[in-house]
């Protein structure tokens, strides 16, 4: 299981929910077993809930991303003279793409650029295969997935050397 090292500890108290009562507890002990559907337990919990004022925590985490996002755009910004270019200036795709522009991204490197530096808007799309050698059969999705309009559309593709050769090679 690839999931294990995130498993929780032991002495974690677990409550899972399952619609199926066989899977309860198959990957780890579980203090309390719910047998229904996610939604009945979300309403059930989402009534014991009080909304607490605006501000604090969200307000603090909001800042720290504020920081992070700026520590992770500067390396992407070229600048005069930039020898050798670095790998995080592809994301300047992201200002020119347009509005609904589909974006394809192999595994590895360019899915942590692709989350790290393209704007999702809600009428872009991200495809990518997301596991290890599927690449090559997915990687024409995005043209054929191009919706017809005026102007024709812009799909971008992201892939390392090998993601590409076995694309085009396809």
């Amino acid at each position: 299981m690839p999931y294990r090292p995130f498993y929780p500890s032991a002495d974690v108290p677990v409550v899972q929910v399952a619609i199926r009562g066989e899977h309860i507890g198959r990957r780890t002990g579980v203090r309390v077993p719910l047998v229904e559907a996610v939604t009945d337990t979300a309403g059930a919990l989402l009534q014991l809930l009080r909304e607490k004022p605006a501000g604090g925590f969200a307000d603090r985490l909001t800042q720290h991303y504020r920081r992070v996002r700026a520590h992770l755009d500067a390396p992407a910004e070229a600048r005069p003279h930039d020898a050798p270019m670095r790998p995080q200036h592809v994301a300047a795709v992201d200002r020119p793409a347009e509005g609904d522009t589909i974006f394809a991204a192999d595994v590895g490197t360019p899915t942590v650029w692709a989350a790290r530096h393209l704007t999702m808007n809600g009428h872009r799309q991200l495809i990518g295969s997301f596991n290890q050698a599927s690449w090559p059969t997915r990687c024409r999705r995005p043209s054929a997935r191009r919706r017809p309009r005026a102007g024709g559309g812009r799909w971008w593709h992201r892939a390392g050397t090998a993601g590409s050769a076995c694309c085009w090679a396809t």
